[in-house]
């Protein structure tokens, strides 16, 4: 077994992520609301259906979808990364800005995940989820933080070690494999919406980029080191063992 989990970051905001927070609060409310097939029902009823979309009707699944979630993994990963890289973009934007960037990284995602659908098929597949708009969080995190420090959990079979890797690394590997997907095709074969991470991701980018010329470019790089405004020390770069604790 392999597991390589983002967990903590170094990187604690300035302010308190009001925005970042309510809408974690918002997608586990949703999930929580119903239970079974009651909860099915309804995200069925408010999953993006790209051929609606086509159609030009129910524009509003392009945001209800991102707020649904198939089961407790689905929620739980999404909600995570969204902890983890949302809060300083969110004090970067500011709270309403960054709200007004989130839904626009979800909406995005949804169309080209719709539009990929009229290229490689699952025009009457429903769709639902949060990851299109949080890979926009991580696209806008990625421009503006490159070299924020990542804690990553390492799993092999029994073994767990903790290493902090920059935001440029982790995330580069991961849209990595998502454009690996795409190349090889083995986005046909599986369950996820690869298209709708491409697409937030790219969105993200795009949005962040005129604020990153603002802010200098390159040289905003220079002047923060690719961090956010307050970075914990950390102690250095090596591995740590974490211990096992087994039950009895």
């Amino acid at each position: 077994m392999f597991l390589a989990l983002p967990f903590r970051d170094h990187n604690p905001s300035r302010r308190v992520p009001y925005i970042n927070y309510s809408l974690i609060a918002l997608n586990i409310i949703v999930f929580t609301s119903h239970s079974g097939q009651e909860y099915l029902d309804s995200a069925l009823v408010f999953a993006l259906y790209p051929i609606e979309v086509i159609n030009l009707n129910r524009f509003e699944t392009l945001i209800t979808s991102g707020f649904l979630h198939a089961d407790l993994k689905h929620l739980f990963f999404n909600m995570l990364f969204l902890y983890l890289f949302g809060d300083n973009l969110e004090d970067r934007l500011g709270h309403f800005r960054y709200l007004g960037f989130y839904l626009l990284c979800m909406i995005g995602a949804s169309l080209i995940h719709t539009f990929s659908c009229i290229l490689f098929g699952g025009l009457y597949n429903p769709v639902i989820g949060a990851s299109g708009a949080i890979s926009g969080v991580v696209g806008g995190y990625f421009l503006l933080f490159p070299k924020a420090k990542i804690d990553f959990l390492i799993w092999i079979i029994i073994f767990f070690w903790v290493f902090p890797l920059s935001a440029w690394f982790a995330l580069g590997v991961w849209i990595f494999l998502e454009l690996w997907d795409v190349y090889t095709g083995s986005f046909m074969y599986n369950n996820v919406a690869t298209f709708a991470h491409l697409g937030g991701f790219f969105c993200g980018l795009l949005l962040i980029f005129p604020l990153w010329i603002r802010l200098g470019g390159t040289k905003f790089w220079h002047e923060t080191g690719g961090k956010p405004p307050n970075p914990e020390k950390t102690s250095d770069n090596r591995p740590i063992k974490v211990p096992i604790v087994r039950k009895r």
